[in-house]
């Protein structure tokens, strides 16, 4: 057993804790998850409370040290996007970015799939670091093997974040895209109850049917909002043991303790 000395004087306090626990400390203290949330604000806040629940303690003093930059004024991304306003988003992104590594981010996730558009724009000492979600989820569709329903935002799907990426060669026999009818509902469902928080629950009929017409059992989370719908399957028995799903926000909070990055390598 070793013993740590938190604070100082009378107000000493002496924690004793085996070896094992004190390197999880150190590696807590090491590393820092810099997240740009706001976009949307509530799947960012989520986001960080699934990186509490996920994390198995002993201490609190163990947990993932998180700094998170909430700022909803960046421009929409799918209309900046479709508009060819592609640099209002460097524009608006790469300064948050600075200011979490000058507050001591490791490393960096942007609680947006859509905004992952512009990352090649973004200048190197920005971009460095920088966690990719999309890289994230084509890596776990290459390792189930099995086919998942994209779910994204038409900002997404038209700046072709995925098909764009060097693995969507090895993933995208295992990812179904929606016709363009389902897809603009989707968005609509996206922007108008998820976002605003209105009765993710009421998504749940949509979704199975959606999922029954293109003939696969998962979904593959395109958009951080959907998110929150995973969560909401997660509580609900009855609906986690008919849906699979793939959720990139997720395995980050539940590998966060050995940063993401670390564990996620490249294929290819």
């Amino acid at each position: 057993m070793i013993y740590v000395v938190e604070g100082s004087g009378s107000a000493e306090i002496i924690i004793w804790m085996s070896k094992e626990n004190m390197i999880s400390m150190i590696r807590a203290r090491e590393a820092v998850l810099g997240i740009v949330g706001g976009v949307g604000p509530i799947a960012s806040a989520e986001f960080v409370k699934t990186i509490y629940e996920h994390d198995d303690y002993q201490l609190e003093q163990e947990l993932p040290r998180v700094l998170l930059c909430s700022d909803p004024h960046i421009p929409d991304r799918t209309e900046a996007l479709l508009a060819g306003r592609e640099y209002d988003l460097v524009n608006a992104l790469t300064p948050l970015l600075l200011k979490l590594k000058d507050g001591g981010a490791t490393d960096l996730v942007v609680c947006c799939f859509t905004m992952h558009a512009i990352f090649d724009l973004l200048p190197d000492h920005v971009s460095k670091n920088l966690i990719s979600l999309v890289e994230i989820a084509l890596l776990e569709i290459i390792d189930k093997d099995e086919p998942h329903l994209l779910l994204c935002t038409l900002g997404s799907r038209k700046a072709l974040s995925f098909v764009c990426h060097p693995l969507w060669k090895r993933a995208s026999k295992n990812v179904v895209m929606p016709d363009e009818k389902d897809q603009k509902k989707l968005h609509d469902i996206i922007y108008n109850v998820i976002k605003q928080d209105r009765g993710i629950g009421t998504v749940l009929p949509w979704l199975e049917s959606i999922l029954k017409k293109y003939e696969v059992n998962s979904f593959l989370s395109g958009c951080t909002e959907i998110h929150l719908l995973v969560k909401y399957i997660k509580r609900n028995p009855d609906f986690a043991e008919r849906i699979g799903y793939v959720d990139p926000l997720l395995s980050i909070a539940s590998r966060w303790k050995t940063p993401i990055v670390r564990q996620l390598q490249p294929v290819g």
